[in-house]
């Protein structure tokens, strides 16, 4: 995200976004977006520092530095490894083709996972048909990285290498009946943001970006809840000031709807 320096032109920030409740947990199902001035670790590491739990994400390396933490159980984004080979357009076409099609057959029972209603009941199915297919694509690109024919600097050999560093982190979801296997409500969360700036094109100060999150975090937490913005803003805001501080929680989005 671009936005006027205080010298000539502009400078590049970067949006985050942090998305609650993409899985079959009770967590809080807002989408955060935050500002910073650059894409460093520090600004996710601090905003992360007191989360607790399930992190679903790609392989960015403040998250791999927050998955080391033991109150972090961290599931690789699996679309995002899928990607990695499915853009290929060279490498060992056998094996590209295998993994392609155990990719394939894991979504699909992915999809079956979702139709059951509770996490004992998904953790069952998983184990019977996922796990089976997760297993066989660690083995065949744990096998094709341990050949040691890889050229050093192809992205065939970093497509395997984004799955083979991670082996651990690419089986949460056998564990956790809540978890789930991308990262895609995140990618579809930061979409708005995309189109917008195509618009507006920059900020008009770096010290934009925090309100322009916290806006972006309001009005996408509503139409991630079908909530109407425009309703929702026009009731809290004239009530916000007055309302009793120890009880603002009440006016978030979902508390909000609930009470309607």
């Amino acid at each position: 995200m671009r936005y006027i320096a205080s010298g000539p032109g502009c400078e590049k920030g970067v949006i985050w976004v942090y998305c609650g409740g993409p899985g079959g947990g009770k967590d809080p199902p807002y989408l955060v977006y935050d500002f910073s001035l650059d894409g460093t670790h520090e600004q996710t590491l601090k905003y992360l520092r007191s989360f607790r739990g399930l992190l679903h994400a790609d392989a960015h390396g403040a998250y791999q530095t927050s998955a080391v933490r033991s109150d972090v159980q961290w599931q690789v984004c699996l679309a995002h490894a899928r990607r990695k080979f499915t853009d290929l357009q060279s490498g060992d076409i056998a094996c590209r083709k295998q993994v392609i099609e155990d990719f394939g057959l894991l979504f699909k029972a992915e999809r079956e996972v979702w139709k059951l209603q509770t996490a004992g009941e998904r953790l069952a199915y998983r184990q019977a048909h996922c796990k089976p297919i997760i297993d066989r694509l660690i083995a065949t690109i744990t096998e094709r990285v341990e050949q040691g024919t890889l050229l050093p600097k192809s992205k065939f050999r970093a497509a395997l290498m984004y799955m083979y560093k991670r082996k651990e982190h690419v089986r949460t979801f056998l564990s956790d009946g809540n978890a789930v296997i991308e990262n895609n409500l995140a990618e579809r969360t930061i979409k708005p943001l995309v189109i917008g700036r195509k618009n507006w094109m920059f900020l008009g100060s770096a010290s934009a970006g925090l309100p322009t999150a916290a806006i972006l975090s309001v009005v996408q937490t509503c139409v991630h809840l079908k909530i109407d913005p425009s309703a929702y803003l026009n009731d809290i805001l004239p009530r916000i000031k007055t309302h009793p501080p120890d009880r603002l929680a009440e006016l978030l989005p979902d508390r909000w709807q609930q009470s309607r």
